[in-house]
């Protein structure tokens, strides 16, 4: 007969948490990028008008 190893998993992997981090992260710098990016073109587009 074979047997196999099968150790206990635990409820939350270290690294499911580090990945769900680096989508929020990720999501949360794009968002910030963009707003800043944007309150950029707009302070140089009332410049532009002025």
């Amino acid at each position: 007969t074979v047997q196999l190893y099968s150790p206990q998993r635990p409820i939350v992997d270290v690294a499911e948490v580090f990945l769900w981090l680096m989508a929020v992260g990720t999501i949360l710098c794009a968002s910030y990028w963009s707003a800043w990016s944007a309150r950029e073109a707009a302070m140089e587009h009332d410049k532009l008008l002025k």
